[in-house]
């Protein structure tokens, strides 16, 4: 546990490296990205998720905490964080959310809901670069845990559904009615309900 002292410290921290990160810099560079997101989340007792909106040259055009948690859980509230990626104009977005109370190990519902992010962001015309999970001095990409990964075996079709179809609904909302991409997401519900 930090002390006062240390918190101040690391709050006075990410301010400074807020305020240097809005001038549009550039975070491919994976060394300024983890430190900006240890910066982030440093010394957080509860999950949250933050959320970049970046240019089609990856450089920084917002960040915000889209959403706060418990210890062992935050939301994924992807109306919000498509939401903020289009008022932002962002071409690509990367999401990162804590884990405080245990490793950085993504797990199922992590890569589940990447999954289906990825869809959804992609119909807006925002490219999901990486979701990625931070505990400590760990970060850690979702999508080097993906099904190939015998670590991050998905879970099972039953379980996945109720997720399928509230992503399903989620979508629905956000795009313009009798679009090509409304149709198709419209389908692809009717088929979820079928199960």
């Amino acid at each position: 546990m930090m002390t006062d002292n240390q918190l101040r410290a690391v709050r006075r921290a990410r301010t400074i490296l807020a305020d240097e990160l809005r001038a549009g810099v550039d975070l491919s560079a994976p060394a300024i990205l983890y430190d900006f997101l240890q910066m982030n989340f440093a010394g957080q007792t509860a999950e949250s998720l933050l959320v970049l909106a970046l240019d089609d040259r990856r450089r920084l055009l917002a960040a915000e905490t889209i959403a706060e948690g418990s210890l062992r859980c935050v939301g994924f509230p992807l109306r919000q964080i498509a939401a903020f990626g289009l008022r932002a104009g962002a071409t690509a977005l990367i999401v990162a959310h804590n884990h405080p109370a245990s490793d950085a190990t993504p797990g199922p519902t992590d890569i589940l809901t990447t999954r289906g992010a990825r869809i959804l962001f992609a119909m807006l015309e925002m490219n999901l670069i990486e979701h990625f999970v931070l505990s400590g001095d760990q970060v850690l990409a979702v999508s080097d845990f993906s099904d190939e990964s015998p670590a991050a075996a998905p879970p099972a079709e039953d379980d996945r559904l109720p997720t399928i179809r509230r992503f399903l609904a989620g979508a629905a909302a956000l795009l313009e009615p009798d679009s090509p991409a409304a149709l198709l997401v419209e389908a692809a519900a009717r088929t979820a309900r079928g199960r």
